[in-house]
C-alpha cells in the first residue's frame, strides 16, 4: 500500500529499515558473544548461530519501529500511534528472545542501541536529501514578463 501511493516513502522505510537491521552485524563481528547454554537458561529452541549479541530479531523490529518514525517525521505526521504500537511490539520480540533462551537482557538492549543509532545517524545525516525525495515537486512557473525573457509582444 505504501509503495503504491509514495514509492519515495516506501522506499525510505525501506532502506532506513535495512540500515538498521544490518547495523548489529558489526556488534556481532565485534563480539562474538556466545548464546545462552541451553541447559542452563532451559531453552525452548536450539539457535544454529553462534553469536548472540546483539538479537537480530530485536534489532529487525526496532528498525521497523525507528524507521517508521522517521518517515513520519518526513512527512510531518503524529508519531503518536506508531510509538503506542511499536514500542510494545519491540518489547514484546525482545522479551520472547529471552524467554526461548537465545539471547541475554544485554544483547536484546544493545539490538534496539544498534538499529535505533544507526537510523537516527543516518537520518540526521540524510534528512535534506529525504525530504527533496518524499515530498512532491513544485511546478516552475515562468514568471518573466517579455521584456524580462528577450522576446517580443
Amino acid at each position: 500500500l505504501i509503495w503504491v501511493r509514495a514509492r519515495a516513502g516506501a522506499a525510505t522505510l525501506a532502506l532506513l529499515t535495512a540500515v538498521g537491521w544490518l547495523s548489529v552485524q558489526v556488534g556481532k563481528v565485534l563480539v562474538h558473544r556466545p548464546r545462552p547454554p541451553s541447559d542452563t537458561v532451559h531453552a525452548l529452541v536450539v539457535e544454529q548461530a553462534a553469536d548472540s549479541y546483539p538479537s537480530g530479531h530485536t534489532a529487525f523490529a526496532a528498525a521497523v519501529l525507528f524507521a517508521v518514525l522517521a518517515a513520519l517525521t518526513l512527512h510531518r505526521r503524529s508519531r503518536r500511534g506508531a510509538m503506542l504500537v511499536g514500542l510494545p511490539l519491540v518489547a514484546l520480540v525482545g522479551a520472547s528472545r529471552m524467554y526461548l533462551g537465545a539471547h541475554y537482557l544485554a544483547d536484546v538492549a544493545a539490538s534496539v542501541a544498534f538499529a535505533g543509532g544507526t537510523i537516527l545517524a543516518v537520518f540526521a545525516v540524510a534528512k535534506t536529501r529525504l525530504t527533496r525525495l518524499t515530498r512532491p515537486q513544485q511546478p516552475v512557473h515562468d514568471q518573466a514578463g517579455p521584456a524580462e525573457t528577450g522576446r517580443r509582444p
